[in-house]
C-alpha cells in the first residue's frame, strides 16, 4: 500500500504545481479581469459563433449563419464538431451573456492544463524535473498563447498525439488525431499529426 501511494503522492504534487503555475500565469483572468482578454477576433466572432452553436443545438440542430459564416459548419476553424466546445457552447446558453464568456474562457484556459499534463506524461520517462519544466514552458510558449480558439484547442493535443506515438498507445493516438481534427487549426493540426506518426515509425 506504501509503495502504490508514493507514485500517487507524487502525482498529486506535480499536479498541484502544475495548477499553481498555470493560476499564476493567467493571474489576469482568474484574479484581475476576467475580461480581459475579450478583444480582436475572439469578441469580434469566436464567442458570438460560440453562443449561435450552443443556441441552435440546444434546438436539436446544426447552424446556420446566412450573414457572416455561409457554410458554418462546413469551415475547420469553427470546431463545431469538437465535444468539448460543443458543451461549453450549450451550457453557455442556459446563463446569462457575461457568466457565458467567463465559462467559455475557463474552457480555453483548461486546454492548458491539459497540455501541461500530458507534456509532463511524455517526458517523464528522462527525470520528473525535466518533465515538470516542459510541462511549463511549452504549453505556455509564445506561440501557444493566442486569443485563437482553434489554435489553442489544436496545439493542447500536441503532447498526447506525441505521447501516444510514443507508448505505441492506438487508442491514444487515435483518440488524439481524432481531437486535433475536430480542434479546426487545420495548418498546425495536420502538421502534428504527422509528426506524430513519423514518431511512430522512427522510434
Amino acid at each position: 500500500m506504501e509503495i502504490l501511494s508514493q507514485p500517487l503522492l507524487q502525482m498529486a504534487t506535480i499536479l498541484s504545481l502544475l495548477l499553481l503555475f498555470h493560476l499564476a500565469f493567467f493571474r489576469r483572468f482568474y484574479f484581475i479581469n476576467p475580461y480581459a482578454y475579450f478583444t480582436s477576433e475572439l469578441a469580434s466572432t469566436a464567442f458570438p459563433s460560440t453562443i449561435l452553436l450552443g443556441r441552435e443545438l440546444r434546438r436539436g440542430r446544426l447552424p446556420r449563419d446566412p450573414y457572416y459564416y455561409q457554410d458554418y459548419t462546413g469551415i475547420p476553424f469553427l470546431y463545431s464538431f469538437y465535444q468539448p466546445h460543443m458543451l461549453v457552447s450549450m451550457l453557455t446558453n442556459m446563463m446569462p451573456l457575461n457568466q457565458g464568456y467567463i465559462l467559455y474562457m475557463l474552457g480555453l484556459m483548461l486546454h492548458f492544463l491539459w497540455a501541461s499534463l500530458g507534456t509532463y506524461l511524455l517526458f517523464t520517462c528522462y527525470n520528473s524535473i525535466l518533465a515538470l519544466l516542459s510541462a511549463i514552458l511549452l504549453p505556455y510558449s509564445a506561440y501557444c498563447i493566442k486569443q485563437n480558439s482553434s489554435i489553442i484547442y489544436t496545439l493542447s493535443w500536441l503532447p498526447w498525439l506525441l505521447l501516444g506515438a510514443d507508448t505505441r498507445s492506438v487508442d491514444l493516438l487515435g483518440t488524439a488525431i481524432g481531437a486535433t481534427l475536430l480542434a479546426g487549426y487545420w495548418p498546425l493540426g495536420i502538421l502534428n499529426i504527422g509528426l506524430s506518426i513519423l514518431w511512430w515509425v522512427l522510434h
